[in-house]
C-alpha cells in the first residue's frame, strides 16, 4: 500500500503560531462599544420606557409616593427643629451664626435630607434596572439603600467637579455633567468604586458619542414637557425617561435587557 506525502524535498509547513492576547479592556471592565453600532434608537428607549411604565404603573405611582413622603418628613422636621430653636429665616445668620447649635442642627438635617436623596437616586436607578433584568419594580427598591457609600462619595465629586467645571467658562461643567451621568448605573449595576464608575461613564459617553447626546437631550425634552402638563404629566413623564435611561445603559454596555 502506498502512502501520499508532500514531495521529497518540500520544507514542512511552519508551526501555527500560539492565539495572541485578548484585547485590552476599557475603564469599567466592559467591552468597548464599537461606535455606530449599539443597536440603540431613541425610539426603542421611548417605547420601552412606556410599555414598562404601563405594566408597572401602580407601582410606580406608590413609588413617587414614597419618595414624596420620605423627602417631605426629613425636610418637615428640619424645618421644626429650626423653628423650635429659635431661627428666625432659612440662612445660617438667621439661626445665631455658623457655630450655633441651630445652625450646627440645621446643617445636620440638611446632611440628612442629601442622603435620602441620594438613597432614591440609587433606589430609582436600581429599580429601572430591575426592569430591564425582567425583575418587579417594587416600591421598596427605591428606598432601600444600595451601594449608599460609593454613591454619596460619587455624588459628592461629580458636584464638586461640576461646578469646578461651570465656574470654568461654563461649558466645562456641562461637559462633565453630560459625560457622568452614568456613574450612579456602574455603581448600582456593578458595584464600581466612585472614580472608577465616573471613568466608566465618561468612557461610554466618548464611545456612544452620537446616542448619549440624542438621549441626554430628547429624555430631557420630555421630561420637561411632563411638568408643563400641570406637573401631573411628570408621574408619567420622569418614570419613562428614567426606564429609558436604564435601558440605554443596558444596550451601551452590551448587556441583554428583557423584553
Amino acid at each position: 500500500m502506498s502512502t501520499y506525502g508532500p514531495p521529497e524535498g518540500t520544507p514542512p509547513e511552519p508551526p501555527e503560531r500560539p492565539p495572541g492576547p485578548p484585547p485590552a479592556q476599557p475603564p469599567g471592565g466592559y467591552g468597548a462599544p464599537a461606535l455606530g453600532a449599539s443597536g440603540w434608537d431613541v425610539g426603542s428607549a421611548l417605547r420601552y420606557g412606556w410599555e414598562k411604565f404601563r405594566a408597572n404603573v401602580g407601582a410606580v405611582i406608590v413609588a413617587a409616593i414614597a419618595i414624596v413622603v420620605a423627602v417631605g418628613v426629613v425636610q418637615g422636621a428640619g424645618y421644626l427643629v429650626r423653628d423650635a430653636m429659635g431661627c428666625r429665616g432659612t440662612s445660617y445668620e438667621d439661626c445665631g451664626g455658623y457655630v450655633s447649635l441651630a445652625s450646627l442642627v440645621s446643617l445636620l438635617f440638611s446632611a440628612l435630607s442629601f442622603v435620602v436623596a441620594q438613597i432614591i437616586s440609587a433606589g430609582v436607578i436600581r429599580g429601572g434596572l430591575d426592569l430591564t433584568e425582567g425583575r418587579r419594580f417594587t416600591p421598596a427598591t427605591v428606598i432601600s439603600p444600595h451601594h449608599l457609600p460609593q454613591v454619596v462619595v460619587a455624588s459628592i465629586l461629580i458636584g464638586v467637579l461640576t461646578t469646578v467645571g461651570l465656574l470654568l467658562c461654563l461649558l466645562p461643567g456641562i461637559v462633565f455633567s453630560f459625560a457622568s451621568q452614568y456613574t450612579l448605573y456602574f455603581i448600582v449595576d456593578k458595584g464600581m468604586g466612585p472614580w472608577q464608575a465616573i471613568k466608566a461613564s465618561i468612557h461610554l459617553v466618548r464611545t456612544n458619542l452620537a446616542d448619549t447626546l440624542v438621549w441626554y437631550i430628547v429624555g430631557g425634552v420630555v421630561a420637561f414637557l411632563g411638568f408643563l402638563v400641570c406637573l401631573v404629566g411628570a408621574i408619567v413623564s420622569v418614570p419613562v425617561v428614567l426606564i429609558g435611561t436604564a435601558y440605554t445603559y443596558k444596550v451601551l454596555t452590551r448587556q441583554p435587557v428583557a423584553p
